[in-house]
């Protein structure tokens, strides 16, 4: 059966071409030139375009995010926020659609069983590839068979649609968003003390709480005490229990750890810098719009460490709403 529908596969790709999106993507903007070259902006898009070839390639298998990544030359901590600032939806919500795409391509020009088509888009039961695909289709598979007539593909942010074998260009999303003041600083080398958080950001009160008892206790908090956590894991992609945070405040030298309060020294690094306004729960939807607003156009690149946040007032002193976020993404 895999033999057959595979034959039927390669049948239906050279059909692809008259389901493709008809309608003229909008005009590429042109990046602003922050000091990347245009070799250098292709370079970056290029490297995003070899990572979309390859999810094209291995939707019949399960895909591992990790090796996504490393198609596209980055590392898996900060990948999914570059991939959805450059291509407009997440990881995941991308594998999905294109597995529905590529449904609709089978249901339309082939002869497969709609069950077979189900599991072959990743869902376990018929039922469930029916909702996903009477939402993304505005029709119930066995409907959309019998029509059997030509189709577009829906709207995406990208442009990019399910076109196994061809060479993808990645059309620069359209943003409804206000533009991020960005800037880049060196920050470090700084001498912290920190307790590190394993679970759910939103748990990490308790290390804080720990902490600031500490620094009390020990005479250290001065009026240039700055309060930071090093994040070292994407919440969207890592299981609650291993996210990675450490609850840090600055210090002078001569200051050493006691019970769970460790001291260490952050390197000097670069920086792109951007303020976030608000809650920390939408602080997530910033660091997006850092990667798809700066990167592309700036010939930089991220390295594989942790960003950092800079914390200049806190619940206790105001509303979630007036809370102010400094925001560092680490640079190459």
């Amino acid at each position: 059966m895999r033999t057959a529908r595979s034959t039927t596969f390669r049948k239906i790709e050279n059909v692809i071409k008259t389901v493709r999106q008809k309608r003229t993507p909008g005009a590429k903007k042109a990046h602003k030139q922050t000091g990347a070259t245009v070799q250098q902006q292709l370079t970056l898009h290029q490297r995003m375009s070899d990572a979309l070839c390859y999810i094209q390639a291995s939707l019949d298998q399960a895909i591992d995010p990790e090796q996504v990544a490393a198609r596209a030359c980055f590392s898996l901590s900060h990948f999914h926020r570059i991939f959805k600032g450059m291509v407009g939806e997440t990881l995941g919500e991308h594998i999905r659609r294109l597995r529905l795409e590529r449904a609709a391509v089978q249901l339309a020009y082939g002869d497969a069983q709609v069950t077979g088509i189900a599991f072959d888009a990743g869902y376990e039961t018929l039922e469930s590839f029916s909702r996903a695909f009477r939402k993304m289709f505005g029709q119930a598979p066995s409907k959309f068979r019998k029509t059997n007539q030509r189709f577009l593909f829906p709207e995406t942010p990208s442009g990019i649609h399910y076109s196994p074998g061809t060479q993808l260009s990645i059309e620069d999303p359209v943003r409804n968003e206000k533009p991020l003041k960005l800037g880049t600083t060196d920050f470090g080398p700084q001498r912290v003390a920190y307790i590190r958080h394993t679970g759910p950001y939103f748990e990490c009160t308790a290390a804080w709480e720990r902490l600031c008892a500490w620094a009390q206790g020990n005479n250290v908090l001065r009026e240039d005490t700055l309060f930071l956590g090093i994040c070292y894991d994407d919440p969207t992609i890592t299981p609650e229990n291993k996210i990675r945070y450490d609850a840090c405040i600055t210090i002078p030298k001569g200051i050493g750890p006691e019970n769970d309060v460790t001291i260490k020294e952050l390197p000097a690094c670069e920086y792109l810098t951007a303020t976030h306004y608000g809650p920390y729960e939408k602080m997530e939807e910033t660091y997006t719009q850092m990667m798809w607003q700066w990167l592309p156009a700036s010939g930089r690149d991220v390295p594989d460490q942790p960003s950092l946040e800079i914390y200049r007032n806190t619940l206790e002193q105001v509303s979630a709403e007036e809370l102010v976020t400094d925001i560092y993404v680490p640079l190459a």
